[in-house]
């Protein structure tokens, strides 16, 4: 993607990013958010951004 890319989505006020397709790609499993901005996601992957992925990492 070039730096001068810019596009308007609604649910994604961060226009550099696809939220949606990295989640696609990867898996919301690997996503860890610093925000409670929705980005379009479901309730189930929200919890697993905005917790449940955090607590696994944390667990020895």
């Amino acid at each position: 993607m070039s730096l001068d890319y810019q596009a308007f989505d609604a649910d994604n006020p961060y226009y550099e990013d696809d939220l949606i397709a990295v989640r696609d790609v990867i898996g919301a499993e690997r996503i860890l958010f610093g925000s409670d901005f929705r980005h379009g996601f479901a309730d189930s992957e929200i919890r697993l951004i905005m917790r449940e992925n955090a607590l696994a990492l944390s667990k020895p």
